[in-house]
């Protein structure tokens, strides 16, 4: 490969674009004045090779090499060179398919440096690969010979001429290797070292220690082993199971196909005669229409019309019976809403008459008896104050009077009693007669009739159902508390609420930090984990803690660390974790010494004051430890500033003495519910509602029972008016009787002597009572001074006495009055919607009398219709007489035809049926497949032991193996390995195989590292055996070659590398040169020239050893005249024709043998080239 064409545009010198073509394959020369441009054309092509040492281009940097370092306009300089590459042996690696190949390099100013092959970019490294392919290596350049080079060579001491020759045959990447090598040697006895150390100070130790612990593991590796067997065996046995399953089902799956395969072919069959009897049954029917007249159409037509007709007589009945039906059906809907509301009339009237009742009529007596006694002992007062006095009867009058009308009562009762006895006498010969007649008639003949057995039955059975129903609206009544207890629970509720919301700086929350975190170690704010024994220490407690009521106690400072963290706060909270906060309590002798100062009664501990649990006494203490609280004022001043004592004190009222001489208090508000005291009412009403949830969850409980009360309430009402309605028919049917008749007026008549005989009794007692009155009065006649003052007293108590309870029973009969106000109203509403249900009844009733007429009318119309129709119907049926035999065949074959549709129906029903069984199977088979892929997955093992599975003998032999007994072994061994999971320290075992795997592996390390150290010592041998190699055959052929150099250069003269005296060539070479069979001892004895002519036939030497495509030669006859230069260039065109020269030089003797010559000018600042024909001598 060698240079073809070389373009420059922007290069130092070379501003325009400037090629420079025309090279020759082997010799070119360069020449022209100093400074015209010649060696930048030499610099473009160590620039383009990649040349890293600005230097050897005389440049610093690569803006010096842009034409005028880019202050011309020109930013940027470009290289093109064209290789000549058509010699195949000659090309770089990858390029032998390119006959030419174009390299570019350009550099911007302030840019990028790229490079192009064949107008392609390509990276650096490319670039530089393909060069040094082809031993153009242009930073270590022995291709490149620049000025400075021969004096060089000449100043070399022994050893750097060796490195030379070391360098030209290529043993000096030898060397380096050699010591890269070495110096790996070392880091592998280093890491020899390291493994020696870690074996015998960590791993031996460990080992031995673990290696004891061993033996505790025996049993969990042999009961690991096991349940490993075990394992496997079940899962073999499932598997074959699984592989047993898919068998079925596939051999179940191939004989349903073939079933439902006999199924299509027998459908196939039945549809093939049903297409030959539905051809049959066309036939029949055309043969059928042929005969069909138009009397048989019109009579067809005149029995359609009279069926329409009867069609719309029915619609029209069925209309009218559906109106009546809605009809009936609204009447009773509003027969039972009428009745519903009269019910709830009763019920209204009812309550209202047990208002209004006894109990009303007595409260309303009373009243008015109240009302009365007032006037009476206001009366009576003004009667005693006017000289009167009061008698027996109330009423106030003199004692003359009471004494006339106390004798006038006595008659009168003597009189009642007189006519009571006379009545008496005639009702007893009365009964006596009409007992007579009862005797006669036979009514008190043992024998009961069957209605006065029932009516005794039924009688009797009333009064029980009366006693079961009052029993089971006592119960109702007792549930009925329910709705109260569920009122107060939502009252209790809202006062919750209201509270919390007075509270809400005490309400924390948070969000779990981390899943399953247990809220029982956050207990809360302090304030709501105290309970204050007494309420009137609660301001001065809440004075005491201060801030520190809002604190959130917590179990630990982890749980604070986690709240705060990850908690998610709404604000900011301090946070008292249990286990490091730390209070500081009044000490006992100091509260003592206090309470001995003022009294025990004056002064307390705040921690004495409180109540809570005593889990929480580092946060009490912390809150509430260094405080005392004072009943008073002058208390809290003494005992805070007091020696010994000196203890922040505080009232009732919440002032503060510090003994730091602070006061505090005084700023709050007269009205302020202390926090403490709402948090205790809280709690109240927290507990409260607890206790009622449970009796309201008790009443829940109850409310089924509540349910089967008022079903079995409305069933014994039912009964109760059923027995009360046969015991009323009953009894009137007996009234009818004579007997029954003569028996109940001697029933009524024998009452009523008993009922004389008692009030003759009360009338003898009264007799007796008015003449104890009448001696009363006429005592009170003889004492008339004394019962006067007397009765003044007792009239003015009476009267207060009685203005009070009239005002009581007023009170009373207001709220009774209410309540029937209520009633009244609600009564008037339900009235009037009884008013307006029973108008509508009406009116719905008159609406059912007008249908049921309706119905009358539509029927009659149509029972006409119907004449007509069966008149019609019969002409129908004698015209088709004569074609019934033809439609009984139509039929028969019809009926054929749905035997056959029944069984292709029957057949193609078995086939659905079928293909879904097979769809099942085969569903079933692929989910055991799949199950049988996952075993196989899970436990690839399956694979390579499923031969053995059920074989006899075997491990997996399923015959003598119980897979049930299999099953529990391994539930056993696997709890007994969980035991021993707990027992045996599994982490020192896993950690002894660790060990031991580390010592092997270390040990395996060690071999690994020896055997490479050996290696790489053989391989430095080897590489010292080589390099000994080539550097003797590079000695012997460089000495030839300049031995021949130097004589071509300097007739009659040889040269040669020689070691130096006493010492080998591997110490270093220098030069021995004879003048005409004249040795030389040193150099110094030569000429400068001549010495120039050994040092560059030596270079020329070395360049021959391993000739590169292209050497580039500076100059490097400056130094000698021009014969010399002549013979130069001829050796060069004799000697290396395989490489391409491109030499600069200034001598006409060396470019005259160059084949080519170009001539660099200096023009207005530009260089510019010219090729010249080779010069012929």
């Amino acid at each position: 490969m060698h240079i073809k064409t070389i373009i420059l545009e922007g290069f130092k010198s070379y501003c325009q674009r400037t090629e420079i073509s025309g090279f020759d394959p082997q010799f070119n020369a360069i020449t022209g004045l100093n400074g015209s441009g010649k060696s930048n054309i030499l610099d473009s092509i160590c620039f383009l090779l990649g040349i890293t040492n600005l230097s050897h281009v005389r440049a610093a940097s690569l803006q010096d090499l842009v034409y005028k370092s880019g202050q011309a306009g020109i930013k940027k300089a470009t290289v093109s060179i064209t290789f000549d590459n058509k010699d195949k042996k000659s090309s770089p690696l990858g390029y032998e398919s390119y006959p030419e190949l174009t390299i570019t390099r350009q550099i911007v100013i302030g840019g990028k440096n790229k490079y192009l092959i064949n107008g392609i970019t390509a990276k650096n490294e490319t670039v530089h690969k393909l060069f040094h392919s082809i031993k153009l290596n242009v930073n270590n350049p022995h291709f490149l010979i620049m000025q400075g080079r021969i004096t060089k060579v000449l100043n070399m001491k022994p050893p750097e001429i060796l490195s030379l020759l070391e360098e030209a045959a290529g043993t000096k990447l030898y060397e380096n290797r050699k010591q890269e090598t070495m110096k790996t040697i070392q880091k592998k006895d280093l890491k020899l070292r390291e493994i020696d150390s870690v074996i015998k100070q960590e791993l031996t130790p460990t080992i031995d220690r673990l290696r004891e612990e061993r033996a505790s593991y025996r049993r969990y590796e042999t009961v690991t082993r096991e349940l490993e067997y075990l394992t496997k065996f079940l899962v073999a046995y499932d598997y074959i199971r699984i592989k047993e399953t898919i068998s079925q089902k596939s051999d179940s799956v191939q004989s349903m196909v073939q079933e439902l395969n006999g199924y299509k072919t027998k459908l196939e069959d039945l549809e093939s005669k049903k297409k030959d009897v539905g051809v049959e049954i066309e036939e029949l029917e055309t043969e059928k229409n042929l005969k069909e007249d138009q009397e048989l159409q019109e009579l067809e037509t005149r029995n359609s019309e009279n069926q329409k007709n009867e069609a719309v007589a029915k619609n029209r009945c069925k209309r009218a019976d559906d109106n009546l039906k809605t009809i009936i059906k609204e009447v009773k809907e509003q027969t039972r809403q009428l009745e519903n509301s009269k019910k709830a009339l009763a019920e209204k009237v009812q309550e209202l008459n047990s208002i209004s009742g006894a109990e009303y009529q007595d409260m309303l007596s009373k009243a008015e008896k109240a009302q009365n006694d007032f006037e009476e002992a206001e009366k009576n007062l003004q009667a005693v104050n006017a000289g009167m006095l009061r008698a027996a009867d109330g009423h106030a009058a003199s004692l003359n009077e009471q004494l006339r009308l106390a004798e006038g009562d006595r008659s009168t009762a003597d009189t009642h009693y007189r006519q009571l006895g006379m009545k008496i006498e005639h009702l007893t010969k009365e009964v006596k007669t009409k007992r007579q007649d009862c005797e006669k008639s036979g009514a008190f003949n043992k024998g009961q009739s069957d209605d006065e057995v029932r009516h005794d039955k039924l009688k009797l059975e009333v009064n029980k159902l009366n006693e079961l129903i009052d029993k089971i609206r006592t119960k109702q009544q007792q549930f009925g508390e329910n709705m109260t207890c569920r009122r107060k629970i939502e009252m209790l509720h809202q006062e919750i609420n209201s509270s919390n919301r007075d509270l809400m700086n005490l309400q924390f929350e948070y969000r779990d930090p981390r899943p399953g975190f247990d809220r029982r170690k956050v207990y809360g704010p302090v304030a709501k984990l105290v309970q204050v024994k007494d309420m009137q220490f609660a301001q001065a407690l809440q004075t005491a803690a201060g801030a520190k009521l809002y604190n959130i106690v917590v179990d630990s400072d982890d749980t604070s660390t986690l709240l705060l963290n990850h908690g998610a706060l709404e604000r900011r909270v301090t946070m008292l974790p249990l286990n490091r906060i730390r209070g500081n309590p009044v000490p006992q002798n100091v509260l003592a010494k206090a309470q001995q100062l003022v009294g025990r009664d004056k002064v307390f501990s705040a921690l004495d004051l409180i109540e809570f649990d005593r889990v929480l006494t580092p946060a009490m203490e912390f809150a509430f430890g260094g405080c005392l609280v004072c009943t008073d004022l002058d208390t809290a001043k003494r005992v805070a500033f007091a020696p010994g004592i000196e203890k922040r004190t505080v009232t009732l009222e919440g002032d503060v003495f510090d003994p730091a001489g602070t006061l505090s208090g005084g700023s709050r508000a007269q009205n302020a519910v202390p926090l403490l005291v709402k948090v205790a009412k809280l709690h109240q009403l927290e507990t409260e509602l607890q206790g009622l949830r449970k009796e309201h969850a008790t009443y829940e409980n109850r409310m089924t029972e509540t349910m089967k009360l008022e079903k079995e309430l409305r069933i014994e009402n039912g009964k109760l008016q059923e027995a009360k309605h046969n015991l009323n028919e009953l009894e009137f049917r007996l009234r009818e009787t004579d007997k029954h008749r003569l028996r109940i007026d001697l029933e009524a008549m024998e009452a009523e002597l008993q009922q004389l005989k008692g009030q003759l009794t009360q009338a003898k007692e009264k007799c007796k009572e008015a003449e104890e009155k009448v001696e009363q009065v006429r005592h009170r006649v003889n004492n008339a001074a004394e019962e006067q003052d007397k009765e003044r007293k007792l009239a003015q108590r009476q009267l207060e006495q009685a203005r009070k309870a009239m005002q009581e029973t007023q009170l009373q009969l207001q709220n009774k009055d209410f309540a029937r106000d209520r009633l009244n109203i609600d009564i008037q509403a339900i009235e009037n919607e009884v008013t307006t249900i029973s108008n509508a009844l009406k009116q719905m009733t008159d609406a059912e009398d007008a249908a049921e007429k309706s119905i009358a009318d539509e029927r009659k119309e149509l029972e006409k219709v119907l004449a007509l129709l069966k008149e019609s119907s019969k002409e129908l049926e004698q015209h088709h007489a004569f074609l019934k035999e033809l439609t009984k065949k139509i039929q028969l074959k019809r009926n054929e035809m749905e035997s056959l549709k029944s069984k292709i129906s029957a057949t193609g029903t078995a086939i659905e049926k079928l293909s879904h069984e097979i769809d099942v199977a085969a569903r079933a088979r692929e989910d055991n497949e799949a199950l049988l892929r996952k075993q196989l997955k899970s436990n690839p093992w399956i694979i390579e032991e499923e031969q053995e599975f059920g074989q006899p003998d075997g491990p997996y032999c399923f015959e003598k193996n119980n897979p049930s007994e299999i099953r529990t072994r391994h539930l056993v061994l696997s709890e007994e390995k969980q035991k021993l999971n707990k027992l045996v320290n599994v982490r020192a075992i896993n950690s002894l195989t660790i060990a031991e795997d580390q010592y092997n592996d270390l040990l395996n390390k060690r071999k690994i590292v020896m055997k490479n150290k050996n290696d790489l010592q053989a391989y430095i041998d080897e590489l010292d055996s080589k390099r000994l190699e080539i550097l003797e055959k590079a000695y012997s052929r460089v000495n030839e070659e300049f031995d021949l150099m130097f004589n071509t250069l300097l007739p009659n003269s040889s040269a040669r590398l020689r070691p130096p005296e006493g010492k080998s060539m591997h110490d270093g070479l220098e030069f021995k040169v004879a003048l005409g069979g004249v040795p030389k001892d040193s150099l110094n004895e030569l000429s400068g020239g001549q010495r120039s002519l050994v040092a560059l036939s030596l270079i020329l030497a070395l360049l021959q050893f391993q000739p590169a495509p292209l050497y580039i030669l500076d100059e490097v006859d400056a130094a000698l005249d021009l014969s010399h230069t002549q013979n130069i260039g001829m050796l060069i065109k004799n000697h290396f024709k395989k490489s391409q020269f491109i030499v600069v030089s200034l001598k006409d003797g060396m470019f005259n043998n160059a084949n080519v010559l170009f001539k660099t000018k200096f023009v207005d600042g530009v260089s510019t080239v010219n090729r010249h024909a080779a010069i012929k001598c």
